[in-house]
């Protein structure tokens, strides 16, 4: 069989996963094909003759965190295990690891407890659309680029809204130092009321640099 034949347009192939996928068109270099994966998803890109070869196609709708989590569309999964991975990856990974890894030291804190992470959040591309879109998203984001960005760091925190569910609408990003804080306060009503002024931007700076030490005393 030529190689005309053996990757032609129709033709059926599956990567080392075990996902199938079918060569739906030619591109304009010789060396690509067009393929769609025959999931749920149907995912469509270019793949390289050399990697449908070496079952070496990548499903970015393949659940390859904690059998839930996948890269989604729109970044560049390749780079994701090395140095130059996404500054919002490990927020993702270690947010669902506390929410779905019962060996994390955490889980007795989140999963064990009902937390989960929005069924949306299961994609990385989907969390940083999110994200970037929120308000203090780009501090998030900055912070994780930046060693030390302006002396503060940034987190989620879902506590404010007294919700059990990571999503666009139960969340705040707030400075670490603050929802450490928050952790260790019992009463709701003070809680609520640090909270509202937290919307207060000037004032959230103002705790973080050390002006109202004794907030969680």
């Amino acid at each position: 069989m030529s190689k005309t034949e053996k990757y032609g347009i129709g033709t059926i192939h599956e990567n080392k996963h075990g996902e199938k996928f079918e060569i739906i068109g030619k591109c304009n270099d010789y060396n690509y094909r067009l393929i769609k994966f025959l999931d749920l998803y149907k995912y469509i890109g270019e793949a390289h003759l050399s990697s449908i070869r070496q079952m070496q196609v990548k499903n970015p709708y393949r659940k390859s965190v904690l059998g839930i989590g996948y890269h989604g569309e729109g970044i560049d999964f390749s780079k994701l295990r090395c140095d130059s991975r996404h500054p919002l990856y490990t927020t993702w990974l270690r947010l669902l690891d506390r929410c779905y890894n019962t060996k994390h030291n955490k889980y007795h804190l989140y999963g064990a407890k009902g937390v989960t992470v929005c069924e949306e959040w299961h994609s990385f591309s989907n969390f940083v659309y999110d994200i970037t879109g929120m308000y203090n998203g780009d501090l998030l984001y900055q912070s994780k680029i930046i060693e030390n960005y302006k002396g503060i760091k940034y987190a989620l925190d879902k506590d404010s809204t007294k919700s059990k569910i990571y999503s666009e609408d139960t969340i705040k990003i707030i400075p670490m130092k603050i929802n450490s804080g928050l952790c260790n306060i019992k009463d709701e009503g003070r809680k609520s009321e640090i909270m509202q002024d937290i919307l207060d931007n000037e004032k959230a700076t103002n705790w973080v640099c050390g002006t109202n030490k004794g907030l969680f005393l």
